[in-house]
């Protein structure tokens, strides 16, 4: 795996047309991985159960229950297994990775998966959001919206999760290689 000192370029694809195989995706994570992969509902409890109250854990996890119930329905997935959350380089207004303490991840989607991913809009303001869909008509659909629109978007915030920043988010229930990383802030 490439080890980088910062994000990827990103091509400027906001202002041309793109293949999917120039986009670059991006997922954070406190663990060191050589394989990113979905966890199970269990596992996503116990780790958050570290740093929130049990009050908290009861409404976020209903939340991401129910959220996740609704994706594993569009791909026809079990529902015992969560998905890893991931972003587009330049599709997002997330914190700049050299400034995120843990690992990121960078990665690419084939043509072969799109149907097996999930893409959303998180704009900030939901009439401007799209709903979670899957496959190259949904990524399109995201990408538009997010083009013609991005300078509208603001985050918000959560009373459990904090600031949620705008962004495409890809919903993925697939294991991931990643072709880069930055390392955690300790290894940099």
């Amino acid at each position: 795996m490439i080890i980088l000192d910062r994000e990827p370029d990103e091509l400027d694809l906001q202002r041309r047309k793109c293949k999917l195989s120039e986009l670059v995706f991006r997922h954070q994570s406190p663990h060191q991985l050589e394989v990113i992969r979905p966890q199970t509902i269990v596992q996503v409890q116990k780790y958050r159960s570290e740093d929130m109250s049990s009050s908290d854990l009861k409404t976020y996890m209903d939340d991401r229950i129910n959220s996740e119930n609704y994706y594993s329905n569009l791909i026809n997935k079990p529902k015992e297994m969560s998905f890893t959350y991931a972003s587009i380089v330049g599709f997002n207004k997330m914190e700049d990775p050299t400034k995120y303490p843990g690992f990121t991840y960078f990665f690419k989607i084939t043509p072969k998966k799109l149907d097996e991913t999930i893409f959303e809009l998180v704009s900030g303001e939901d009439e401007l959001n799209i709903m979670p869909a899957t496959g190259l008509n949904a990524l399109e659909q995201c990408m538009k919206q997010w083009i013609a629109h991005h300078e509208e978007f603001n985050g918000r915030e959560d009373d459990i999760l904090g600031w949620i920043d705008p962004r495409i988010e890809v919903v993925i229930s697939y294991d991931i290689i990643p072709f880069a990383m930055i390392p955690e802030v300790e290894q940099r």
